[in-house]
């Protein structure tokens, strides 16, 4: 786990572009991106922001975990793996999740 000394903060911000990029773009609240409903698409929006912090940190998958509510690592590479399948195979959604990274691009 990352200790809260050595995070940096470029880390913070990208956390924080991230999460305000995927709650603008899926139309969701902070509370329930962190929180623990298994709604569509609040799921998949949870499963994005989780893999793009993840792709877009240092944090470990633990880490990430921690950041939404303190979910298990293994969640989190469930939802790198699934996000990975979706952009390869899923046009249409794959377009959402460019939009995603152009939104976090405007924010930072």
């Amino acid at each position: 786990m990352v200790k809260s000394n050595e995070i940096d903060e470029g880390d913070i911000n990208a956390v924080k572009a991230i999460l305000t990029a995927v709650c603008a773009v899926w139309n969701i609240s902070a509370k329930d991106l962190v929180g623990r409903s298994r709604k569509q698409p609040l799921a998949f929006a949870r499963q994005l922001a989780m893999a793009l912090t993840y792709r877009m940190t240092s944090f470990s998958h633990a880490d990430v975990g921690e950041v939404f509510g303190g979910r298990e690592h293994a969640t989190v590479w469930h939802a790198v793996s699934v996000i990975e399948t979706i952009e390869e195979q899923h046009k249409k959604t794959s377009k959402l999740i460019e939009a995603t990274l152009q939104q976090i691009e405007l924010t930072n």
